[in-house]
């Protein structure tokens, strides 16, 4: 039989060294080599001249062909199989061509930098019947494949329990390198809890099989939240660059077939005995154990890999784990081995040696359940926030704060509730909650200020149910949402209850609300003052709005004062010689309606200003509460997007009204402003 012909994506010129942006080198392209069921025929890089020096550097044959264009290499038909090779972020983009190309498609782990991308791609590939291979490696390693078949044989009779105490691979834990700062980022699908951790929980669930979901509890933990990123020569580029990844993962439930089981994997920089892992399986007759050395890759084979069992009638003895002896690997290091392994089992069929995009797609929602259970997705970022004194009324004024204030030497910690999730045109590029937008857009705000302290998000999915504690947060962030805050859902009931009890009980929470957060806050806590949320009389406003700010507010916080000139609103109820505008996008058909004078708001509690469609686009309570009707956190792709969505010419908008709310997204706004706005309040900076 003729051998599969190969295009490989992102096989660089780069040699035998172990760096980022290596792993083709390293694996695939000596897999591929070595096996006589394989040919490359065709690479893709970043130009064609990349990709030409990689062919030159590897020895290929000159008629590999060269490629920048995916879509090329897709719509070569000397090509049967794509193998994308590259960072997390790009597998989506650069695996659709292949698969719409109805070619054969390799992908390393993780499949997709999401859950939604995951199901992207597995729902392509599964409605044109394709065959994947996603690079799960340990499925193929010798010691996996060991203990399966001793599990499956019956030889330690039915399952009891399982508990694995580990190390998460990180040398050492903080010493961080320039060009895979994704590795420190919850968010970006490559760090150590999806891609080491995430290695390991395959092979597990591969050998023992699915948690019950009904049991599943987990617990995420942070030690260092910001560390040295060193570049390739070992000098310090950031003496303290972010991180969100977590340094230990606990993980609790039941099988589906009833046994027990625990994961508790740590960070550590040595262990006793150099053990980086010790695996017991627990049966009627017997038990496994399982063992391997610190700082050992879980999906690479290692000489540390031992294998015991003792039968509760018998000796224990130890299990030998053999290299294969098949011509598919016989020169190939063990670094490459397992891949080299898995293409093997392709190419034989043997479908319990390597993960498709249907099995990997399991272990991607698996993660995704243990990090929502370990308290709201543990989305937890740190971001460096400058030091500042605040002004009387709870914003900044000019000039730094002593290095010794403990005030503003306090880490910040601020829990976004998230009420919705992106319309589905934007997951792909933008995930699929909001808060990774207002993490992303407040994170960059305080890098433009300067690095010196740290602030840390966690996001909670209040929809199901899920909420911080009060007593461990500074301030709470309510996204935007297409419920309405009058409507009598459960879970908008429970949401404004939370809010109420944190502004009674909690005095030192801030408060900050967006869209309907801003709605659900005011009815909350200004309705027995006679705020009412209902229907915008003025119908929907869409697009890049100018808000006229009232004077106070600019006064708390000086940092408005960059902004341009607008003219006043008779709402903004300020005096002064002039009022400052904020072009922010909007996207609302309800309004806060707020009592009329000589009644007003309670206290010290403003409307922040207007625009000519919405009176009142937001509240003010000086070091409480902050909100604000329009989204600084959605750029014009999200908004376009969001408005198709929603607002159809069959649900009575017409098409002349819609190009006018698109052309209003195009327009230039202050997000970047209002996010150092909104930072500096939540921070107490």
């Amino acid at each position: 039989m003729a051998p599969t012909r190969v295009g490989i994506v992102g096989l660089s010129a780069k040699g035998p060294d172990f760096v980022p942006g290596a792993w083709a080198t390293l694996t695939i392209l000596p897999s591929i080599q070595n096996s006589p069921e394989y040919e490359i025929v065709a690479l893709c890089n970043s130009s064609v001249e990349a990709a030409r020096r990689s062919i030159a550097m590897h020895g290929l044959p000159s008629s590999t062909k060269a490629y920048e264009d995916i879509r090329e290499l897709a719509g070569d038909a000397d090509v049967d199989l794509v193998v994308v090779s590259v960072g997390v972020s790009k597998h989506l983009e650069l695996a659709v061509p292949a698969l719409a190309a109805k070619k054969k498609v390799y992908i390393e782990w993780p499949l997709g930098a999401s859950v939604a991308e995951a199901e992207k791609l597995a729902g392509l590939a599964e409605a044109d019947g394709l065959q994947t291979i996603v690079g799960l490696q340990g499925r193929s390693d010798s010691l996996t494949v060991k203990l399966r078949e001793i599990v499956e044989s019956g030889e330690i009779g039915d399952l009891l329990s399982t508990s694995v105490v580990g190390t998460l691979l990180t040398t050492p834990p903080s010493y961080w390198v320039e060009g895979a700062e994704y590795y420190l980022d919850i968010k970006s699908g490559a760090n150590m809890f999806h891609i080491g951790f995430g290695h390991f929980l395959d092979s597990f669930t591969h050998v023992l099989g699915d948690f019950d979901l009904g049991t599943l509890s987990s617990v995420l933990k942070i030690d260092l939240t910001q560390g040295p990123l060193h570049n390739a020569e070992g000098k310090v580029v950031d003496p303290a660059y972010p991180k969100s990844a977590p340094d230990h993962v606990l993980v609790q439930g039941k099988l589906n077939g009833g046994a027990t089981a625990s994961l508790n994997f740590r960070t550590t920089s040595a262990t006793v005995g150099d053990v980086g892992a010790r695996w017991i399986i627990s049966g009627t007759k017997g038990e496994i154990e399982a063992s391997w050395g610190n700082m050992v890759m879980w999906q690479a084979p290692h000489p540390s890999k031992k294998l015991k069992v003792k039968l509760f009638t018998g000796e224990e003895r130890d299990v030998e784990l053999k290299r294969p002896d098949i011509p598919a690997v016989a020169s190939v290091s063990d670094l490459a081995l397992n891949t080299a392994l898995i293409l093997d089992a392709f190419a034989q069929g043997n479908g319990s040696r390597y993960a498709n995009f249907e099995s990997a797609l399991k272990t991607h929602r698996l993660l995704d359940e243990i990090l929502k259970r370990s308290g709201g997705r543990s989305d937890a970022e740190a971001v460096p926030v400058l030091k500042c004194r605040e002004a009387a009324g709870g914003g900044v004024a000019s000039g730094t704060a002593s290095e010794t204030n403990p005030e503003t030497q306090k880490t910040r910690h601020i829990a976004i509730l998230d009420t919705d999730v992106m319309v589905p045109a934007v997951v792909p590029t933008y995930g699929r909650y909001f808060s990774g937008q207002y993490i992303k857009l407040l994170g960059a705000a305080a890098k433009r200020l300067g690095v010196s302290h740290l602030v840390r998000f966690t996001t909670w999915d209040v929809v199901a149910g899920h909420y911080p504690d009060p007593s461990d947060v500074d301030a709470i962030l309510i996204t935007g949402s297409i419920a309405a805050a009058y409507d009598t859902d459960p879970w908008v009931l429970a949401l404004g209850a939370f809010i109420e009890g944190v502004y009674a009980d909690h005095r030192h929470v801030r408060i900050f609300g967006t869209c309907f957060g801003h709605q659900l806050v005011g009815r909350v806590l200004l309705g027995p003052h006679g705020v009412v949320v209902e229907k915008d009389p003025n119908g929907y406003e869409f697009g890049v709005q100018t808000i006229a700010l009232h004077p106070r507010l600019v006064e708390d916080f000086p940092c408005l004062e960059a902004l341009g000139g607008a003219e006043p609103n008779a709402a903004a109820d300020g005096t002064g010689p002039s009022h400052r505008g904020l072009r922010l996008q909007m996207c609302h058909g309800d309004h806060v309606a707020l009592p009329r004078p000589p009644a007003g708001l309670p206290g010290n509690w403003i409307n922040i200003g207007g625009t000519a469609h919405c009176a009142f686009q937001g509240l003010y309570e000086p070091s409480r509460v902050l909100t604000i009707q329009p989204h600084f956190e959605c750029d014009q792709v999200i908004m376009e997007e969001t408005i198709r969505y929603f607002y159809t010419p069959d649900k009575g908008f017409s098409e002349e009204f819609l190009e006018r709310a698109f052309a209003g997204t195009r327009r230039e706004d202050d997000a970047g402003a209002a996010a150092e706005w909104v930072l500096r309040f939540l921070a107490k900076i």
